[in-house]
């Protein structure tokens, strides 16, 4: 009795073990579409764009370092405004004082002593200004 070829063989043991193969070439194709056709979700930062995983966690990073450094200027903000608003504040409270001494009929400028400490504490608030304002510059000139 002849054997047959090779391919009579192997359509014969396929058609025996039909389901088998069917399932072993179903699950090959579908190890081929998942190992193609990477999971996508949109992108945080551009509407409309399919990233992966890894991409979504690259841009997520990516932004909790710009809301950190968007942070780090707002405080530094904060400070700056602190700092003005208390040279305000100072700035009020002489004129306020050399005010109420008017007011009440006295010469602010009759206690010597306090008119030079008054004249002292605007000069040097003129001068802290004024660094302030040197310093922005210099700052300016280095990070250019």
């Amino acid at each position: 009795m002849a054997e047959g070829t090779v391919s009579d063989k192997v359509v014969k043991a396929a058609d025996h073990n039909r389901y088998l193969v069917v399932a072993v070439v179903m699950a090959l194709a579908v190890m081929v579409v998942l190992q193609g056709c990477p999971a996508r979700t949109e992108s945080l930062r551009e509407p409309g764009k399919m990233v992966t995983g890894l991409q979504v966690e690259r841009e997520l990073a990516d932004a909790t370092a710009d809301y950190e450094a968007i942070i780090a200027k707002a405080k530094l903000a904060n400070a700056d405004l602190d700092r003005q608003y208390a040279l305000r504040r100072k700035a009020l409270d002489f004129v306020g004082g050399i005010a109420t001494v008017a007011a009440e009929g006295g010469n602010p400028l009759g206690n010597p002593v306090a008119a030079v400490g008054g004249i002292i504490q605007l000069a040097a608030l003129g001068l802290l200004a004024d660094n302030r304002r040197k310093d922005k510059i210099i700052k300016a000139r280095k990070t250019s």
